[in-house]
């Protein structure tokens, strides 16, 4: 697997989007999920075929929660079948910095929490005397964390 070439953190997230302009076509109108955003990208799950890597999509964002609506137009980067579906990465060409920020205040709150879930987990299995092996592997291969015998 290459090298790691993004510039900003990438936060999970799960936001219903809309594609309204893809491959210079308006009225194309699809639904689509956000799966993950930074400040310069976002991956997608779509429901249509692969678009071409280099084509331009534009895209409505509905923060969940709000009633806000953020649009993007973004570069097509790569496309992959993950299981059933497919997976796309967009670069992020144009978005209004309100609404970068709008998405990333509506995120950043989530995956911290989320973050420091599990990192009491681990620290309760590590420190707590919780003896499960199974969920001690798990957690230390999603964390990275290399288990020393």
């Amino acid at each position: 697997m290459g090298a790691e070439r993004r510039k900003f953190l990438r936060f999970g997230c799960e936001i219903p989007s809309e594609v309204i302009k893809k491959d210079g076509q308006y009225n194309f109108v699809e639904s689509l999920e956000v799966l993950d955003f930074s400040r310069d990208g976002l991956k997608l799950n779509v429901n249509f075929a692969a678009p071409d890597p280099g084509s331009d999509m534009q895209l409505k964002l509905y923060i969940p929660g709000k009633q806000y609506v953020a649009n993007l137009i973004g570069e097509i980067i790569w496309s992959k079948h993950i299981d059933s579906r497919l997976e796309v990465g967009l670069k992020i060409e144009h978005m209004d910095n309100q609404a970068r920020g709008e998405v990333l205040n509506w995120i950043f709150p989530q995956w911290a929490d989320k973050e420091n879930r599990k990192k009491e987990a681990l620290h309760d299995i590590l420190y707590k005397g919780i003896n499960n092996n199974a969920l001690l592997k798990n957690m230390t291969k999603s964390n990275g964390i290399k288990k020393h015998d």
